[in-house]
């Protein structure tokens, strides 16, 4: 009051204005949108709203906010009175699929995009998601022009794949689609990767994008993954990993979790996400130099020593338009999803897999888990050409797929690539193997040109004819030789070799066991071996004299 007892108004300082308040989706918090003028000059913060406390709230002073010691209180005042007359939005920190209960209780999904489709949030992330380009028709030209006709059809359709896999994984038992695309550096793979990630995002190494190289530790890369169910990814040029075994990241992109860590005294909650995955390099993921497990040829579909674009020219062009045109074409199939539901999703999920079944020249104990991966592949092809009118080639991107599986099924199969490589190291180490030989009738064990003897190569003269097939020759090999040698081949679990190997016939054995005890040298005594039967026609051993006649019998000796 003055001195002539009129009331006069003194401020405490510049005001601060809520422009918006925003509720995070997934977890709950609540964020202030504030601004506020510092010296003339505009200043635009988002805070918690648990900052909104003396002891939190006078550290933005520092940003030149007038919430010092005497004005603290009365701002936060201030600011509630605000809170009451603003309307609060919902933002999202993840991308891709999600649900919320409607009106009747009942678990409803939506897609988390930049904008999300079937719900109303906005994203808040750092994510370069934002659809640029305009309309479909771009796109499809580029497609006609450029992709359709080449490999790289697959890779429209493995990028669209993150859609379907993230609407549906859970229900088909699919927890990532993942690729590696592998070759010479002029092959067009990291083209590969820009146009699968182009259909969800930006596909640039820079800024916050879903698109990165393989120079980061793998806690990190999985960690770029978590919250990710519908938008593809891609992680360029394995070869910058400095590694060479593979396996525990093949395993952990495929399953969908990162790893489990300790946070403090407590076990940190694990984060998940479910999508399609395309790494590039110029070597296989599962090469010889990584641990042998059929489980990796399954988790990881590898594409190799193919040229994806037609020319450096068109490499060019197709990088050069997704540099400026993406992120719409995963949209528009999440909008389509959201059209027919779950259940008509499904069944085109199941109908393609059984597509693949049909076609599949291979049909081992591992097609129907291959399936679900090609599947959801061929199901995307037949979703995206209905959504957008893309006209995808359904009947080659099959014979792709046919074909890529009958090119590695032998790598996938290991009790064979077990057995091969056993027997390749009997070769290679020929002189630490005797050898059994007739003279007159009586059978007679040939020593080792080392005094260090590994075991006993029985040729059969003629083939021995075990459940239909022709039995060559049986190695016989010490059990702990077995082991140390198929363990310095990275097969890490010899009980699972020699029960799959015992499974199809590929064992010599007595009854009740694994193994023989039987001789291996003419003055030693009997040891317990391996037996591994050769069902072709062995190579021709430089140690074998070609006037010996080799045994047909294997009786105990």
């Amino acid at each position: 009051m003055s001195d002539k007892g009129v009331e006069s108004f003194t401020p405490l300082g510049r005001a601060v204005y809520i422009t918006g308040i925003t509720e995070v989706l997934e977890t709950g918090e609540v964020f202030f949108d504030l601004e506020f003028d510092f010296n003339g000059r505009l200043v635009q913060l988002t805070i918690p709203r648990g900052h909104l406390k003396r002891s939190a709230l006078i550290n933005y002073s520092a940003q030149g906010m007038d919430a010092l010691e005497h004005t603290v209180t009365t701002l936060i005042e201030f600011l509630q009175m605000q809170e009451m007359n603003i309307e609060p939005t919902t933002g999202h920190i993840r991308v891709g699929w999600d649900t919320f209960v409607d009106d009747d209780g009942k678990q409803q999904p939506f897609f988390k995009g930049y904008k999300a489709i079937g719900y109303d949030s906005y994203y808040l992330g750092d994510l370069n998601i934002k659809p640029t380009g305009g309309k479909i028709g771009k796109y499809r030209d580029l497609v006609n022009e450029h992709i359709l006709g080449t490999p790289l059809e697959l890779a429209v359709a493995v990028g669209l794949a993150a859609v379907l896999v993230g609407f549906i994984g859970s229900e088909v038992d699919c927890a990532n689609l993942f690729v590696h695309v592998f070759g010479d550096s002029s092959s067009g793979k990291t083209t590969f990767g820009v146009v699968a990630v182009a259909m969800g995002s930006k596909p640039d190494f820079r800024g916050q994008t879903l698109m990165r190289r393989f120079n980061s530790t793998q806690n990190a890369l999985l960690q770029s993954l978590v919250g990710n169910t519908g938008l593809p990814t891609c992680f360029d040029e394995a070869k910058e990993a400095k590694k060479t075994d593979f396996s525990s990241l093949i395993y952990a992109l495929e399953s969908g979790t990162e790893k489990m860590r300790m946070a403090k005294d407590t076990v940190r909650s694990v984060g998940e996400y479910r999508t399609s995955i395309t790494t590039t390099g110029e070597f296989s993921l599962t090469s010889d130099d990584s641990e042998r497990a059929a489980g990796k040829e399954i988790r990881v579909q590898q594409f190799g020593s193919i040229m994806w674009t037609k020319d450096a020219t068109s490499s060019e062009a197709i990088k050069g338009f997704f540099r400026r045109n993406y992120g719409l074409p995963c949209v528009l199939l999440a909008k389509h999803l959201l059209k027919i539901g779950k259940d008509a999703a499904i069944e085109c999920f199941e109908r393609n897999r059984r597509t693949f079944i049909e076609h599949s020249e291979v049909k081992d104990t591992f097609t129907e888990r291959l399936s679900i991966k090609y599947g959801m592949i061929l199901a995307t092809v037949e979703l995206a050409n209905k959504a957008m009118d893309f006209k995808l080639s359904y009947e080659e991107i099959l014979k792709m797929l046919v074909y890529n599986e009958q090119a590695t099924a032998e790598t996938r199969d290991l009790a064979q690539s077990a057995c091969e490589y056993v027997l390749g190291q009997a070769i290679i180490h020929q002189k630490n193997f005797s050898y059994m030989t007739y003279f007159g009738s009586k059978p007679e064990i040939h020593p080792t040109v080392h005094r260090d003897t590994w075991g006993l190569r029985v040729t059969h003269t003629p083939p021995k004819v075990i459940n239909e097939k022709k039995c060559y020759e049986t190695v016989y090999i010490q059990t702990d030789i077995m082991t140390e040698m198929l363990r310095k081949g990275n097969f890490k679990d010899t009980s699972v070799i020699i029960k799959q190997w015992k499974d199809r016939g590929l064992l010599d054995f007595e009854v009740g066991r694994n193994t023989r005890h039987r001789k291996i040298s003419p003055s030693g005594n009997k040891v317990h071996v391996y037996g591994v039967r050769v069902f072709d026609k062995p190579k021709k051993d430089p140690s074998e004299k070609d006037n010996i006649v080799v045994v047909a019998s294997l009786e105990e000796m």
